[in-house]
């Protein structure tokens, strides 16, 4: 098997949202990911997201738990 992916980052420009193009970039990554034989693929979203959720729900994938964010003050 080849490696497991990792999507970093979808973003699309607020005055193009909600006509599919986050879905299409991911579900393309997807195609890719399965000729490449790739176990997996992983991503991260916000929490304070949840339209964006909801495309990665769409297309499949299911909630593994949650990180933590830790900041420090100077």
């Amino acid at each position: 098997l080849g490696a497991e992916g990792w999507l970093v980052q979808v973003g699309v420009r607020p005055e193009w949202r909600g006509r599919g193009l986050a879905a299409a970039l991911v579900a393309e990554l997807l195609r890719r990911a399965h000729a490449a034989s790739w176990p997996q693929v992983l991503l991260d979203v916000n929490v304070n997201n949840p339209g964006a959720a909801r495309v990665y729900t769409r297309l499949g994938f299911a909630a593994h738990g949650r990180r933590a964010r830790y900041t420090r003050a100077a």
